[in-house]
């Protein structure tokens, strides 16, 4: 059962810019594998709200093979991080490649494992060691 009418989400794809090779090939992925991800629509609003919250760091919990966070990696500035998180190793490897290849691997950190679960690593990055976010530390003043 689709949500929205085939003929407004034929518009949305019109007018929505092109998406670079990568992307698409990430999409052609997941649709070979019936792997779920957001799709084009719902990842140029991800990048939207990046871009207009002025996002220094994004953390996604169960990030697949990391279409989403790729979107939030292309949104965000220089200085930019995403943090990912999947239980499956085979998808870390699956998206780092891809990072490579769309040139943003160096914003990306991807931590394989259960997400729920403190681990060692989690404590050496900034907003998940129980330190604060800058965004938090704005906030509280």
């Amino acid at each position: 059962m689709d949500i929205v009418n085939a003929h407004i989400v034929e518009y949305l794809l019109n007018v929505t810019p092109d998406r670079d090779d990568t992307l698409a090939d990430m999409e052609q992925y997941a649709l070979a594998r019936n792997f779920p991800v957001v799709g084009p629509l719902v990842g140029r609003v991800l990048y939207q709200f990046a871009k207009i919250s002025r996002a220094e760091r994004v953390l996604e919990l169960g990030s697949g093979f990391g279409y989403s966070a790729y979107w939030f990696a292309k949104a965000l500035g220089k200085d930019g991080r995403v943090i990912c998180t999947d239980g499956n190793p085979d998808n870390a490897e699956h998206a780092q490649a891809y990072f490579h290849r769309g040139k943003i691997a160096n914003k990306v950190t991807f931590l394989v494992g259960d997400a729920l679960k403190p681990t060692s690593t989690s404590t050496s990055i900034p907003g998940l060691s129980g330190r604060p976010c800058p965004a938090s530390e704005k906030a509280d003043s």
